[in-house]
């Protein structure tokens, strides 16, 4: 006896692109018909996927029992995530725009610091070292603000882009 992949699916309660996926990589062979729909030997669908039903009952597979579901519980839960996702979304929008602003003022920082140090490059050595110093613990700070800049830019692109999107975004 042979069966088609419907069929084959409906006696193993083997969801059809199971059984194709095992057609096409060669676990399970088969092959098609002159109407383009698979054949499969009741054997062959046997050694791969033990059948366990009839045709006119498909057999039911361990913990696959439909439950009720109760869609009210479900639109509470994406309100409540939709709620979340736009207050986090403030939240990064503030913090972003926190940042944006400690990166101008480090730069001004910054500005003023190169004109100090410009004027105290007449000055002695270690006057000019310090300078240096302060100089470098701007820019490292100014990068680090830039880079967090940078992440917070980056997770509010990924939460913009729907529930699923910020959810990955979310567990990053």
């Amino acid at each position: 006896m042979h069966y088609t992949l419907g069929q084959a699916s409906k006696v193993t309660g083997v969801s059809k692109p199971s059984i194709f996926k095992a057609l096409t990589k060669g676990r399970l062979t088969g092959s098609k018909g002159e109407d383009g729909n698979w054949q499969i030997e009741a054997s062959e669908l046997n050694r791969v996927f033990p059948i366990t039903g009839t045709l006119e009952t498909p057999a039911p597979r361990e913990g696959n029992e439909k439950k009720p579901v109760d869609n009210g519980v479900l639109l509470a839960q994406i309100k409540a995530l939709e709620e979340l996702k736009t207050t986090l979304l403030a939240e990064k929008q503030a913090d972003r725009a926190f940042l944006q602003a400690q990166i101008e003022a480090k730069d001004e920082q910054l500005k003023e610091a190169l004109t100090t140090s410009r004027a105290l490059l007449a000055a002695p050595t270690a006057e000019r070292e310090k300078a240096q110093a302060v100089i470098t613990k701007q820019r490292d700070e100014i990068e680090r603000l830039r880079l967090e800049l940078q992440r917070v830019t980056l997770e509010t692109s990924r939460a913009n882009r729907g529930i699923f999107g910020w959810l990955k975004a979310r567990t990053a």
